[in-house]
């Protein structure tokens, strides 16, 4: 922003940014007082992205462009007051960019290794950079670059992953005979959920007799011609069983899930399948994906319980976990200072 003002919403009138109630319409005449912070009250237009390019390298170097705003947007329909980031370290920068009524700051990647020990307290230092790197890479592609929609996802991956952010080998399929019909309608007998049928018989576990559950029949014939999948013949359903750091379930999330990384990431250049959504950087992107394709990013929009039950809504509407995914949003939100 050397010399250059930051327009207001008519394209016309700086904006002005106030600091000891004397106003400022150029970025480098901007001062930090001994707390760190900057007051800035704006309103705001959309930058193009020839626009954010040119600024974004222009600031790479820019020792004064390190700031630690604290700021507040008025839109037409909500007003902003937040903090967006944290005292940020000597190697890093922000650059503000404008959007509708949001203002968004990036900050040499808006994960730190630091919060996220806090979440995943039992990882080891290589998971959580490569978490970090990832996420970093991949945020403002998907626009999850906000501390709100970092929040609202990692409070869902806390509870996918457990405490170590272990990518689990996909779905537990080692169901009894007698469960199999309980859980799968090819599984029954005349339509009945309690009487297990010949395939539940020959496929399931049975301990009387020393039989172990056959997973990979089980998951093709109870997900065989559904969810995007081919025959039981097809192996679609071992294939794309429920697997990734959020269970993908289905050759068509698949499908749907790569379609939105080539449109929103097309330079990531990986497929996604279900033998790599297990690796971390592939199940990071995957379900990054899968949170914008599904939905998921426009519904959480505050920090309310009620977006948390959206966006478990979304994900698994029947789970059994979703008192302690709320419980863990209550606790991120706090790590990043979340406040809408």
């Amino acid at each position: 922003f050397d010399q250059e003002k930051l327009l207001a919403e008519d394209d016309e009138t700086a904006i002005k940014v106030i600091r000891d109630d004397q106003e400022t319409d150029w970025i480098n005449a901007v001062k930090i007082d001994d707390t760190g912070k900057a007051i800035v009250k704006v309103k705001l237009r959309k930058k193009s992205d020839e626009d954010y390019k040119k600024q974004q390298e222009a600031l790479k170097d820019d020792k004064q462009a390190r700031l630690f705003l604290k700021v507040t947007c008025q839109g037409d329909d909500k007003k902003h007051k937040k903090v967006f980031v944290k005292p940020i370290e000597e190697d890093q920068y922000i650059h503000p960019i404008a959007f509708g009524e949001h203002f968004k700051l990036i900050v040499g990647g808006i994960l730190k290794v630091a919060d996220l020990k806090k979440i995943f307290k039992d990882a080891t230092n290589d998971t959580l950079n490569t978490v970090v790197e990832t996420y970093n890479e991949a945020a403002a592609k998907f626009k999850m670059d906000t501390y709100l929609q970092v929040a609202h996802f990692f409070a869902q991956l806390r509870e996918e992953t457990g405490t170590k952010l272990e990518v689990k080998d996909g779905e537990n399929l080692n169901y009894s005979v007698s469960s199999l019909p309980r859980q799968f309608s090819a599984f029954r007998e005349n339509g009945s959920k309690t009487t297990p049928n010949d395939l539940a018989k020959k496929y399931g576990r049975d301990d009387s007799k020393g039989q172990s559950a056959n997973k990979e029949m089980i998951a093709n014939i109870a997900y065989a011609n559904r969810l995007g999948n081919g025959d039981a013949e097809s192996g679609d359903g071992w294939k794309y069983r429920g697997r990734g750091i959020i269970q993908v379930t289905g050759k068509g999330k698949y499908e749907r899930i790569n379609a939105r990384i080539r449109k929103d990431y097309p330079e990531f250049g990986i497929e996604i399948d279900a033998n790599n959504i297990n690796n971390l950087k592939e199940g990071k992107v995957a379900s990054m994906a899968y949170w914008v394709e599904y939905g998921i990013r426009e519904v959480v929009t505050d920090d309310t319980d009620a977006s948390v039950d959206k966006a478990i809504d979304i994900i698994n509407k029947h789970t059994s976990s979703r008192d302690k995914r709320k419980e863990h949003f209550k606790t991120i939100k706090n790590i990043f200072e979340v406040s809408e």
